[in-house]
């Protein structure tokens, strides 16, 4: 018999004091005042269409000038305005997918939230290699063994290594020469990688088509079919490089974000990435790239189609890529660049929380899953009746956590409901009684974080469950997503409606 909750001291776990109970109950229920019911179901929720087109097609010229500099260079050539860490994604799947007894992480630098690069640190026969735009696709990194990506100490100094490298390449001297590019001479990876960190820190891809270096000139007015016919077909080269170095990263954003978004649904390309597109609010500065067109004119010289901008903007209302990568959720916007965005994170655990609506019995397994794993020999219990908790043994008091009222730590003497199904129902409603009473805010977990849909939802939560070892499948084809689960033996499916219920036979 568990002994009424509003005679002893109760600790909240938020404000981390000891208070009699009205004082303590400072968290505030959307239930206040209601039963508490099952929620009937929800229509179904409507995926929005989204038009996907394919990458520009470059033409054969430009196309044979980015495949001379990809061998010459040693690297995938860059073709994402701003948006190196998708390419480190894309890059470290398909790498893995090619030798799946190798390991690879992602390192990236930052300016506040904005990320400035990405590099794929890789195993490699025992060796540990480096992967970006800038420092070519077989950057050994000396000093490292593959354990060492297993260790915080180990990632550091890759990290610190890539840095340093960054840092001598954005201040080489930089030498362009149109038959190094074109021709059979070796040229410093560097070359290209000083341009390329140059790019990646101001968001400004103009500065590629320095490699090209300068046309031969002719006398003003003159005609410039009367040039020699070598130096003209250098000045043709000149200006075909211009335009591969450049073209890569000039489609209008709206394009490059509906074929990346593709990439990052693709499991054949990315793996399952929780993805969606949205509009967002954007503050600052921005940095465009004009379009390069095939030029028309007789002399091959390139033609800007609008005028590159990088004036500070009021406000602006942005289509923009949201993404979550590694516990983090990330905004690409190809005029913007690559922000990191932090998601809320259950304090007990250490790990961020699922965030997806009408997710409360999913955020309990979730917690009790991960929590059972950092405190083996500790009890972890889900009560999975609306609204769901999940109790927990937190050394000799008992835990609630509570997604529609916060968390709470009770004394020892009612440890013992941790096994006791409705003794924890009695706590809980005793809870909403008192909460109801004081009219205070509840601590509720968000249920969105902004930029998200279903679909993202349902991949945030799988992924999660997978790594949370709880039993779980997505379902994505021929239909609408959803997600199935098993917990304590009964199973549960999420589908696009966003509702939680037992699977029919479950």
């Amino acid at each position: 018999m568990v002994p009424p909750i509003i005679q002893p001291r109760i600790r909240s776990a938020r404000f981390g004091h000891w208070a009699l109970l009205p004082a303590c109950l400072v968290v505030a229920s959307p239930l206040c005042g209601e039963p508490v019911v099952n929620p009937s179901p929800a229509p179904p929720v409507q995926l929005p269409p989204y038009d996907v087109s394919a990458p520009r097609e470059l033409g054969p010229n430009i196309d044979s000038g980015i495949e001379k500099l990809n061998h010459l260079f040693d690297g995938p050539f860059p073709s994402l305005r701003s948006g190196a860490l998708i390419e480190a994604i894309l890059w470290r799947h398909r790498y893995l997918g090619e030798h799946p007894e190798e390991k690879a992480v992602i390192i990236t630098t930052e300016k506040g939230e904005r990320i400035r690069s990405a590099t794929t640190v890789y195993t490699r026969g025992g060796k540990v290699f480096a992967s970006s735009n800038a420092l070519g696709e077989n950057q050994r990194i000396p000093g490292l063994v593959a354990a060492d990506l297993n260790s915080p100490d180990g990632l550091a100094r890759a990290k610190k290594f890539i840095v340093d490298t960054r840092q001598s390449y954005a201040g080489a001297k930089f030498n362009p020469s149109n038959e190094a590019a074109f021709g059979d001479a070796e040229v410093p990876t560097a070359t290209l990688g000083s341009l390329m960190v140059r790019a990646e820190e101001t968001g400004d891809y103009r500065i590629l088509a320095m490699l090209a270096g300068q046309p031969t000139t002719f006398d003003k007015g003159s005609d410039p079919f009367a040039v020699p016919g070598a130096q003209r077909a250098r000045n043709f080269g000149n200006n075909l490089l211009k335009m591969g170095m450049v073209q890569a990263f000039a489609e209008p954003s709206s394009e490059i974000l509906s074929w990346t978004y593709q990439a990052l649904r693709s499991p054949k390309r990315a793996g399952i990435v929780p993805v969606a597109i949205s509009w967002i609010d954007v503050n600052g500065s921005t940095v465009t790239i004009s379009p390069i067109g095939r030029s028309t004119d007789r002399a091959g010289v390139l033609q800007p189609l609008d005028i590159p901008s990088d004036k500070k903007h009021p406000l602006r209302h942005l289509e923009a890529l949201v993404f979550d990568w590694d516990g983090v959720q990330y905004l690409y916007q190809p005029d913007v660049g690559t922000q990191a965005k932090p998601l809320p994170v259950n304090p007990l655990t250490g790990l961020p929380y699922l965030c997806i609506r009408n997710g409360a019995l999913m955020e309990c397994a979730y917690f009790c899953a991960t929590y059972a794993k950092n405190h083996p020999g500790e009890k972890a219990v889900l009560l999975a009746d609306a609204p769901s908790l999940a109790a927990y043994q937190a050394g000799e008091k008992l835990g609630l956590f509570i997604p529609a009222l916060g968390r709470f730590t009770l004394p020892k003497e009612y440890l013992d409901a941790i096994g006791d199904p409705a003794a924890l129902t009695q706590l809980r409603d005793q809870l909403i009684a008192m909460q109801t009473q004081q009219k205070a805010k509840a601590d509720v977990i968000p249920e969105k974080i902004a930029g998200d849909d279903a679909d993202m939802q349902i991949r945030r939560a799988y992924l999660a469950f997978q790594a949370g070892g709880i039993p779980c499948h997505l379902v994505e084809e021929g239909g609408a997503p959803s997600l199935d689960f098993t917990w304590d033996g009964v199973t549960y499916v999420y589908g696009s409606d966003q509702q939680v219920r037992p699977a029919a036979g479950g």
